[in-house]
């Protein structure tokens, strides 16, 4: 639209005005002519001269956007693949330190058994010889030592009681004991229990009636 007159337009000149009471719903004021050319307000957009082209172009997106998806999934396999790799390897490692913990266990009860053995040879050793000596009381020392590591060790328990008796039979002393680890030996294996130590109980028995009846 060009300028006409005084620098209008020519929409604003030729609008006619209304009637002020004029009956109806419009309201009081000047009405509007229709446009002249109503083409000339067509929507803009891009005119595309080259149909193969356009073809093209929708084929190219449709392959990057389909590039896309494979790519997100190969990551979501990479990132899922890794978590697994992560646990099996810690799980791995976790199996290896376990394996490697139950051998040095073993080996540490294997040690700590010898070295128990070992003592206890030890200790009954000694003190077989401080009973050959005569010397009692080191004697039911050593012996109580190695029934501490076994209880149920047969030559501990017959060693102490023949001390005990002894100890029973000059000193007095220990006579409880003695029966009391006679009958532990006797129950544990009968046949560990020598004539000779059943008639040193004998006596015994038979000195602690005396004494009790003076």
């Amino acid at each position: 639209m060009g300028y006409m007159g005084f620098g209008l337009q020519k929409w604003i000149y030729t609008m006619k005005p209304r009637k002020p009471f004029k009956k109806g719903n419009k309201k009081p004021g000047y009405e509007a002519n229709e446009f002249l050319n109503p083409q000339e307000f067509k929507p803009s957009g891009t005119s595309i001269n080259d149909p193969e082209s356009l073809e093209y172009k929708i084929k190219l997106s449709k392959k990057r956007i389909a590039f896309r998806h494979k790519a997100g999934r190969i990551y979501s396999v990479l990132i899922i693949a890794g978590i697994l790799g992560v646990i099996v390897l810690i799980y791995m490692g976790i199996s290896g330190y376990m394996s490697e913990f139950r051998e040095n266990h073993n080996t540490v009860i294997i040690l700590n058994t010898l070295e128990e053995e070992n003592a206890m040879a030890v200790f009954i050793e000694s003190g077989i010889l401080h009973l050959k000596n005569s010397e009692i009381e080191n004697a039911i020392n050593n012996f109580k030592l190695a029934l501490s590591i076994d209880p149920y060790n047969k030559t501990a328990l017959y060693n102490i009681t023949l001390a005990f008796s002894i100890n029973c039979e000059i000193n007095a002393r220990n006579c409880e004991e003695t029966f009391e680890y006679f009958e532990r030996l006797k129950n544990l294996d009968e046949e560990s229990v020598s004539e000779e130590l059943e008639v040193r109980l004998v006596v015994i028995e038979e000195k602690i009636k005396r004494r009790r009846s003076e």
